[in-house]
């Protein structure tokens, strides 16, 4: 579902070819999302099939034919569709960490400090990038949306920051009792 929001969102913007929308993701939404590139062409396969889009073979100058996608009116009506569901849709965001959160008790406090320390050491370099991020895109008068999500990503990174930061701490205290009793 959510490819197919991306796809026909992107397409909802004009007609593209699928090297272009592969691009797009890879260099523009990839660092907000974990969508892949990878199966794009059988998305839109599936989407054509749907008729939600509908291709076309342009041959521009010398160089090989390509497939350009449009979305069609049913996938305008697809895409309003998915776009609204979407803001309602309340999944629980999956972190890698909850993982070994979940095994914590099988390693050595020093050992996750030490692994924590350097989650928070990225934490902190991607919360940065988003603040200047946000901040480029209100100095460009860029679209509000795109500040929106740059927002969104700065928020999401001062969470976690302060989530790990008491973790470590708890962490610690732990390794401190560990010590007393050992």
């Amino acid at each position: 579902m959510i490819l197919d929001l991306v796809l026909l969102g992107l397409l909802m913007h004009g007609p593209r070819h699928g090297y272009e929308i592969k691009k797009f993701i890879d260099d523009e939404l990839s660092n907000f999302t974990n969508i892949s590139s990878g199966p794009i062409y059988y998305a839109l396969s599936s989407l054509e099939k749907r008729g939600l889009v509908r291709k076309t073979i342009e041959k521009p100058g010398k160089r090989p034919e390509r497939y350009v996608y449009h979305i069609t009116n049913q996938g305008e009506k697809e895409f309003y569709k998915l776009i609204y569901r979407n803001f309602l849709i309340l999944e629980r965001p999956l972190f890698n960490l909850d993982i070994s959160l979940y095994f914590l008790d099988l390693i050595e406090p020093q050992l996750a400090i030490k692994r924590l320390n350097n989650r928070l050491a990225n934490l902190k370099i991607t919360r940065d990038w988003a603040k200047d991020l946000e901040k480029g895109l209100m100095e460009k008068k860029s679209p509000y949306h795109l500040i929106i999500l740059a927002r969104h990503t700065l928020k999401l990174m001062e969470t976690e920051i302060g989530f790990v930061e008491e973790l470590i701490e708890v962490l610690m205290q732990q390794a401190e009792a560990i010590s007393k009793t050992g």
